[in-house]
């Protein structure tokens, strides 16, 4: 199956550097796996965007010396984080990612971006030979109890799921199981970045001004419909159900998938990018 549904579409030009420093920089990695809901938080505060489809052939990474973005997005996708011999361009994110991160410009990783980010700073990412998918509770470590962004996010997932009255409610606001999953593969981390979040996987690190997570909080259940049809030979296999039985059971979380997705990108928002808006701003007004 093709990664992509449009692979020839040529790739736009990078936005002059003075608005550049006032765009999301989005990696994409193919057709199904859309911003989706990030384009939507980003519209609504009138900030643009900026995708690269970085499975279209040969794509183009900006000089992160000439382009100083307002932050970076490196979204999830089916392929696997370790096969970079298919996928050349993997070397090129990763250490796109390393270049951004030593410029202070804030990386957000989801799913495959947060395996490529394991891999640039000394992890790995691997097969795990299962899957996980759907809504699964994330607890923070003893590490992630400590970071304050990360123990207001899981409060305010948290009681998100109190007020929807969702039965399948954690029991405590270290714990959320509002973040939406599909992945087979994990990583491993080198000894300094600790885990600060886990399900049955590893699910949240930083590194420098790199936020990563396993999960999709850019996603509901329209994208999950699609990456189903990856790997349909998969369920229910390594799930214990069918791909349609996982579709309806995300779909009655929809309300307060809502909520957490709207809620991450807020304290996301907060945390990473607004006073560096702030500062850009004041910097033309200068």
């Amino acid at each position: 199956m093709p990664l992509t549904s449009a692979a020839t579409t040529p790739a736009l030009p990078f936005p002059p550097p003075a608005v550049a420093a006032r765009t999301i920089l989005i990696l994409q990695h193919s057709d199904k796996c859309p911003p989706a809901y990030l384009s939507t938080f980003l519209s609504q505060r009138s900030i643009p965007s900026h995708t690269i489809h970085m499975d279209y052939p040969n794509p183009k990474l900006p000089d992160p010396a000439i382009y100083d973005w307002l932050a970076v997005v490196s979204l999830g996708g089916p392929q696997g984080a370790y096969e970079e011999e298919k996928y050349p361009w993997m070397a090129d994110e990763r250490q796109f990612m390393l270049d951004i991160i030593a410029r202070g410009i804030p990386l957000l990783g989801i799913c495959l971006g947060a395996q490529l980010l394991a891999h640039a700073i000394g992890g790995r990412a691997y097969s795990t030979g299962s899957q996980e998918a759907g809504y699964t509770v994330v607890t923070l470590t003893d590490e992630g109890r400590k970071d304050p962004f990360l123990v207001d996010l899981f409060q305010r997932c948290h009681q998100a799921e109190v007020e929807v009255g969702n039965e399948e409610r954690t029991v405590d606001d270290h714990s959320c199981n509002g973040f939406l999953m599909h992945h087979g593969d994990s990583f491993d981390l080198p000894a300094s970045c600790p885990v600060l979040a886990f399900s049955e996987f590893k699910q949240i690190f930083r590194h420098g001004s790199g936020l990563a997570l396993q999960s999709h909080p850019e996603s509901g259940l329209d994208e999950l419909a699609q990456w189903t049809s990856f790997h349909p030979d998969r369920y229910p296999a390594t799930i214990g159900m069918t791909a349609q039985q996982l579709i309806q059971k995300v779909a009655e979380k929809k309300e307060q998938a809502a909520r957490t997705s709207a809620i991450f990108f807020e304290c996301w928002w907060k945390e990473y990018v607004a006073k560096r808006l702030e500062k850009v701003d004041a910097a033309t007004q200068q």
